[in-house]
């Protein structure tokens, strides 16, 4: 579980970081190599209320605990959670020993996912699997490179908050409507620009990576009239991805108990 003084650290580093995005090398670097895309001016995010949930009991597998497993995103969550509901499995994505929560919150940005990180370590006993799907609505709300930003120091940090955390990251899958867009094939870019940036960090600290590769080819048939959220095949795809990925982070915790350890990233200082 998350203590006092790491919450507080971690949000103000963050909070400093929404006032001015850091000029790094590796910003400097990127702003050469990234797409176009054109920024529509908002107001700033409201930060959600940390919503209240079951708290996880405590289960052990060999003589460890056990880890649960979290699943945050915007409204392909709060859908996937629904359609799960009548899937073989349950909510419980059919694992045994092993409790999913889910918390799918539509609308929901980059900018309000550590403030529900630092909820979900608060009711957290033991190792986490936390799964993210978010970052879709933040294509052009914010220019890449800044989005890019907030995305790698947070992810950096969410270890510090766990005593033992497995990352999986769902990469953003292909629409066929994006809100706000002026250029559909720059939102394009920037969201393979962001799997992939992305997609290598998170792997380079141990976490998982869900690729949802069948979006990746005509899925007209998988996007529902809107061309923002999926129909119940794209939906029975999506979940099968999030099986998979938790499968893997499952038995990369279950290898590191077996030697006496769980990888999870650094837990570097906020």
């Amino acid at each position: 579980m998350a203590d006092d003084e790491s919450l507080r650290a971690a949000l103000r580093a963050r909070m400093q970081m929404e006032g001015s995005v850091h000029t790094s090398t590796w910003r400097q670097e990127e702003e050469t190599t990234l797409p176009s895309v054109s920024v529509r001016p908002i107001g700033p995010p409201v930060m959600p209320q940390i919503s209240s949930s079951v708290t996880p009991t405590k289960r052990q597998q060999n003589g460890v605990d056990a880890p649960v497993v979290w699943i945050i995103g915007h409204s392909y969550i709060a859908q996937a959670a629904q359609h799960a509901e009548v899937r073989p499995g349950g909510k419980n994505l059919g694992f045994r020993n092993t409790e999913v929560f889910w918390r799918g919150i539509h609308g929901l940005r980059w900018s309000q996912v550590m403030l529900e990180v630092i909820g979900i370590a608060k009711e957290s006993l033991g190792p986490v699997i936390l799964v993210i799907h978010v970052g879709g609505n933040d294509i052009f709300h914010l220019k890449l490179v800044e989005l890019l930003t907030f995305m790698r120091s947070d992810v950096e940090r969410f270890g510090i908050f766990f005593s033992k955390m497995i990352l999986v990251w769902s990469e953003i899958t292909p629409r066929v409507v994006w809100q706000g867009a002026r250029d559909p094939a720059a939102a394009e870019r920037a969201r393979r620009t962001i799997n992939a940036r992305m997609s290598r960090f998170v792997r380079s600290l141990s976490g998982v990576v869900v690729r949802h590769r069948q979006f990746e080819k005509d899925n007209k048939d998988l996007m529902s009239a809107d061309g923002l959220h999926l129909t119940e095949k794209g939906m029975d795809i999506f979940l099968s991805g999030l099986q998979e990925g938790i499968e893997q982070a499952l038995f990369s915790w279950a290898v590191g108990a077996s030697c006496g350890k769980t990888r999870s990233p650094p837990r570097g200082s906020p």
